[in-house]
């Protein structure tokens, strides 16, 4: 009797011990059978994320590229299963995809508006795109460089800033109401305007090609492996003071806030006239062909959109990137 118990004590082991081994292989099993008969992104997330090495990991990214619902997103599937499969069982089909769908969205760009553009510009593009498509490159790098070369009315001499105050025909003495530049340019502002950039550059892509079929990132944030093979667009852009020349003597532009008629003799406040050059190249890995353009002007334009007097000058700022990266889009042929 007590062997016989022993004999089905061992015998249950051995079927705990079998389950045990075998239940990951079903579970993965049965979860790639969802993937097949729902042929959704759950399915295929819910494989990925639990068996990312799986036995059918290569078929469901397989899967991902054939459910792809937009150019854009079944274009990043295609790198990604690119990525990980370089010689895979699916690359002649992927290959082909990637081919058509590049084919078509280059047509998008070729049917732009080009009225504006510039003729290096619109080679450049031709150049990137075809570039993009031979090596299976969907990434555009941005690289942003700002520099300041501003001053507050306070770091000019004594005789200048006496003078500037005799011109002031308002209740408000400069001194106490000039905004100081230096305040609204820290380190986080300017992270903020190097993001509008991309955000920009990301905008205008979106609007001839489909929705981040080409990705615009910054190169300082990406740690994508295929780096070295992006094609890069740099902006150096420089804020300045603007002055005019009186004798040897720079003297600073000064505007009421707000900007408006209405009572001039009593503003809110002054902001100091400011200018912004902007400097663009593009460049493609192994090519001589660039682009490069030059962009400038005051962001005193944009002084009726001001909403806060504090934070003027970085709103401005703002406004003027924006217009700026409008006028490249153009000169590119980024427009619709």
């Amino acid at each position: 009797m007590k062997k016989k118990f022993i004999i089905v004590i061992l015998i249950i082991a051995a079927i705990v011990a079998a389950v045990i081994f075998f239940l990951p292989m079903i579970q993965e099993m049965l979860a790639y059978n969802k993937v097949n008969n729902e042929q959704t992104v759950e399915a295929c997330d819910s494989y990925e994320k639990n068996w990312p090495e799986g036995k059918h990991i290569e078929d469901v990214l397989y899967m991902r590229v054939q459910i792809a619902k937009d150019e854009g997103t079944c274009i990043n599937e295609i790198c990604k299963y690119l990525e990980k499969y370089p010689d895979g069982k699916y690359v002649k089909e992927v290959n082909n995809r990637w081919d058509e769908i590049w084919d078509k969205e280059i047509k998008k760009y070729e049917a732009t508006e080009k009225s504006l553009a510039s003729a290096d510009g619109l080679d450049m593009m031709q150049e990137m795109l075809q570039y993009m498509k031979r090596e299976r490159i969907n990434t555009l790098l941005v690289t942003c460089n700002p520099t300041l070369d501003i001053k507050d009315f306070d770091e000019y001499d004594e005789d200048t800033q006496l003078l500037m105050q005799r011109t002031n025909e308002t209740s408000l003495p400069y001194k106490e109401g000039i905004v100081s530049v230096k305040s609204n340019y820290d380190t986080s502002s300017l992270e903020a305007l190097n993001n509008l950039v991309v955000s920009e550059m990301q905008q205008h892509m979106n609007q001839v090609f489909s929705t981040d079929f080409i990705k615009v990132v910054s190169a300082d944030k990406t740690k994508d492996e295929m780096k070295a093979k992006m094609p890069t667009a740099t902006f150096d852009y420089k804020i300045n003071n603007i002055e005019m020349a009186i004798g040897d003597k720079p003297y600073p532009q000064i505007w009421s806030y707000p900007a408006t008629e209405d009572d001039e003799e009593n503003p809110d406040g002054f902001l100091l006239g400011l200018y912004v050059d902007i400097n663009i190249s593009f460049s493609i890995p192994g090519s001589p062909k660039t682009y490069s353009d030059m962009c400038s002007s005051e962001i005193s334009d944009y002084l009726e959109q001001v909403k806060n007097l504090n934070d003027g000058y970085k709103e401005m700022t703002t406004f003027l990137l924006q217009d700026q990266m409008a006028k490249i889009a153009k000169k590119i042929g980024l427009t619709l």
